[in-house]
């Protein structure tokens, strides 16, 4: 009888310690690291955390992306430092960790969160989709499926030269990646038109010229940019400056 207890008691030992173990990794996923055994979860989900995210796909993987957010509350429950509770959250792709953000709840507090997640190119297809994980809650959501949208790579703008005087001319020109094709390309000086601009040889360059003027009322020095149209769609290429080398 004695020798059957211990028996028993020894099988009621391994199950519970298997369906322990089962809980600590029962959030890993094809994505992701497995949790390692005998961690227990620390932070606290308040309701649900919901996961939204987009891939990008470009012409050119170097211009396509993958998004992610996590959106939902979360409390703190263990001071991790001043009285602030850390959760961490990561996405990974085929057992690559792509991104990660930690956002500190102060303890016994319940905080409302957005989490935006991201990486550059496509994810891989050995492992479904991404995950997202946060190891503190234990808690992923893997695998996930961003929804797949279509972009462009963006425009490329420049000036040569870079420095100029009063009555110099410049060269503006911008690179618009295939298959855009549009049918209107402009420089602006802030909101004033200056160049029109064209793409005689077909390579996606479209340049035009522009005189700098004797007056620097219209803000020449600083304020460029180039839009492109096509159809209803209508794109920017900012941020290029033009320096006086000689200041009037």
């Amino acid at each position: 009888m004695r020798l059957f207890s211990i028996r028993h008691a020894l099988s009621v030992f391994v199950l519970v310690t298997g369906l322990a173990l089962l809980s600590t990794t029962a959030f890993a996923g094809p994505n992701g690291p497995t949790k390692p055994s005998g961690v227990t979860p620390l932070g606290a989900i308040i309701g649900t955390l919901t996961v939204t995210g987009v891939q990008t796909i470009a012409p050119s993987d170097e211009c396509s992306s993958v998004s992610v957010t996590v959106t939902g509350a979360v409390q703190g429950t263990v001071d991790d430092h001043g009285g602030l509770d850390d959760i961490t959250f990561d996405l990974w792709d085929d057992g690559s960790l792509k991104a990660s953000q930690t956002v500190s709840v102060p303890v016994g507090a319940t905080r409302n969160i957005a989490v935006t997640l991201s990486f550059l190119g496509r994810y891989l297809t050995g492992a479904a989709g991404v995950g997202v994980y946060a190891g503190e809650l234990g808690w992923s959501a893997d695998p996930f499926y961003p929804t797949d949208v279509t972009g462009n790579c963006p425009m490329k703008c420049w000036i040569s030269p870079e420095s100029a005087k009063v009555g110099d001319y410049i060269s503006i020109q911008v690179e618009i990646p295939a298959p855009a094709a549009p049918t209107v390309v402009r420089a602006y000086n802030g909101d004033v038109p200056i160049a029109s601009m064209s793409d005689p040889d077909g390579d996606g360059i479209y340049s035009g010229t522009w005189r700098v003027p004797a007056s620097p009322s219209l803000g020449w020095k600083t304020q460029f940019s180039v839009m492109a149209k096509e159809g209803s769609i209508v794109r920017w290429c900012p941020g290029f400056k033009l320096i006086p080398s000689v200041i009037e």
